[in-house]
């Protein structure tokens, strides 16, 4: 298939040919020399940027370190002496105590943004307090005999800070990270407590951390002794740094350095080149543009091959559409004269359809309008000549009130049925009439045969034809029930799958239904125009989506099921 396609555009397939080859050609050259260019320049762009982030950790982690002398330095209030000192043997002087050292400590659970201070207070006495959650590992008196508090009291410094494996609490001591602690004393320089801070190491590195990604740029923080404290790469913590990131830059990596002066660290930044050249994504740019180049030089040379010929092909695609009756795929007017002038012959031949079936509709649509209005007229005669019948019977036996009532109702049946109005009425108006006309039956025949209309509120405004059941109703009077015999006629309506089911059902003398359509004889009541009439009518109205289906048993009575679309 495609050969033949080739073979049959061969001028085509030359000039694309030659278009990728040459556009293939540039690219490849173009590619290597941008992607040089581009990696030198990311690389020393990334470097650059890398400085300011080093500057800035250098001034967060001595802000950090200022933030942990202030706290410490707070530690000499008296209210921290008076907390640590004083005995449990006065209550009251106690209890304000506490309240002051309470309010006092509250605001120093964190040293920085989200960096908690975990600190602990312990006083020679053996008094202590932890501000977080932690439980304490041991008493104070036991905690106190601790290396890193004994190395804190032989410590010249004020505040002494040290690096440790793990913090004095439970909830601390699986963390590595940094102890700050601060020797309490009197006036007189007798020791009387020690304030710690302990920062985890996790929490330590988020300054840095959160701005820079691990896989490119490695981060050490190292003491004096070249031994790593905190680090984005996890399995260098607590070993000597590699000499590789000892001593400047090397040849795949860009090493640069600030030094902490307030925790006499050093934090080294390693920048991996070859990875941070990956990163920079333009491969996939340069050959997604390359495509895009090729793809539309070579449409473009298509284009202009193709232009001429594409309204034919669009004929073509067209025409079989008219064997299915769519007359709106016109096509559009366009290429040399002959194609502009066969394609507005193509267009004005789907205008003149369209017109000649939409003029064949509307007459179809009227004639149906047609057909439906005779059946409704033809139903009119024969219930006007029954309901004056009763009138006539009301009057021959001298009841003349129920006579002027039975006119007064058949007025408005009148009224109802010959009126200009809608072909389709909702349920509960269809209803309301029917009742009327049962009330003129009823002036006739007397009150044995009671009618009954059940009729859910939800369905009441579904909309059916217009004197669709009169029919069926006004056969049941006249004859299923002779000689003035008591029975029922009930009316159910309902919902049953987007369609509406009306049922009516009497308990009269019944018929056998096979005999319909035979000449009518005594005792038949489903016979002449009226169900021939309801049938006719939901057909040219719905076609199969209606059904009318009659059951009846002699001497057991006759239902009549009238199935219609929901609408």
């Amino acid at each position: 298939m495609l050969g033949r396609y080739l073979y049959k555009n061969e001028l085509l397939a030359k000039i694309l040919g030659i278009v990728i080859i040459s556009i293939l050609s540039i690219t490849v050259l173009t590619s290597v020399v941008v992607y040089q260019q581009a990696a030198r320049a990311y690389v020393e762009s990334y470097a650059n940027s890398n400085a300011i982030l080093l500057e800035k950790f250098e001034n967060d982690y001595d802000h950090l370190s200022n933030n942990v002398t202030n706290m410490l330095n707070q530690m000499d209030s008296p209210i921290i002496q008076n907390f640590l000192t004083t005995g449990l043997d006065e209550p009251a002087i106690r209890a304000k105590i506490i309240r002051d050292f309470t309010t006092f400590t509250g605001p120093m659970a964190f040293v920085y943004d989200d960096i908690m201070s975990n600190l602990v207070l312990y006083g020679i006495n053996g008094t202590s307090y932890y501000h977080n959650s932690g439980v304490r590992q041991a008493d104070t008196l036991s905690m106190l005999e601790n290396e890193i508090f004994t190395e804190a009291r032989n410590s010249p410094q004020q505040i002494y800070y040290t690096y440790s494996k793990q913090g004095l609490t439970k909830a601390t001591s699986s963390s590595p990270g940094f102890f700050f602690i601060k020797k309490l004393q009197d006036s007189s320089g007798k020791i009387y407590g020690y304030a710690s801070i302990f920062i985890e190491e996790e929490r330590f590195k988020t300054i840095y951390a959160s701005s820079l990604d691990a896989y490119i740029n490695k981060v050490f923080i190292v003491d004096s002794e070249d031994i790593v404290v905190s680090s984005n790469d996890y399995g260098a913590i607590r070993h000597k740094l590699n000499d590789k990131y000892a001593h400047g830059s090397n040849k795949n990596e860009q090493i640069s350095s600030v030094w902490l002066s307030n925790f006499n660290f050093r934090l080294i930044s390693a920048i991996n080149k070859d990875r941070l050249a990956s990163n920079m994504d333009i491969v996939q740019p340069l050959i997604l543009i390359n495509l895009i180049g090729i793809i539309i030089m070579s449409a473009f040379a298509y284009f202009v091959i193709r232009n001429t010929t594409k309204p034919i092909y669009n004929l073509i695609d067209k025409i079989p559409t008219i064997s299915d009756g769519d007359f709106s795929g016109k096509i559009e007017v366009k290429g040399t004269h002959e194609v502009r002038e066969l394609a507005n012959a193509y267009n004005n031949m789907l205008s003149n359809l369209s017109d000649y079936f939409d003029t064949i509709i509307n007459m179809e649509k009227d004639k149906r309008l047609m057909e439906m209005h005779a059946l409704q007229m033809q139903i009119q005669p024969h219930f006007i000549y029954n309901t004056l019948a009763s009138i006539k019977f009301l009057v021959y036996q001298g009841d003349v009130n129920h006579a002027v009532q039975a006119i007064d109702s058949f007025i408005q049946l009148l009224r109802y049925s010959l009126s200009k109005g809608e072909d389709v009425i909702t349920l509960e108006d269809e209803v309301a009439y029917l009742k009327n006309y049962v009330t003129v039956l009823h002036f006739r025949f007397g009150d044995n045969i009671h009618t009954n209309f059940m009729l859910p509120d939800s369905i009441k405004d579904v909309k059916i034809p217009k004197m669709i059941l009169q029919p069926i109703i006004e056969n049941a009077y006249l004859h299923a029930f002779p000689d003035q015999r008591a029975g029922f006629i009930n009316v159910f309506m309902l919902e049953h799958e987007e369609r509406i089911r009306i049922e009516i059902l009497d308990n009269g003398t019944g018929f056998v239904v096979g005999e319909m359509n035979r000449t009518e004889p005594k005792g038949i009541h489903y016979s002449s125009i009226g169900i021939h009439n309801v049938q006719s009518r939901l057909q040219l109205l719905y076609g199969e989506l209606a059904s009318i289906e009659i059951t009846s048993v002699p001497a057991q009575g006759t239902s009549v099921v009238v199935v219609v679309p929901k609408q």
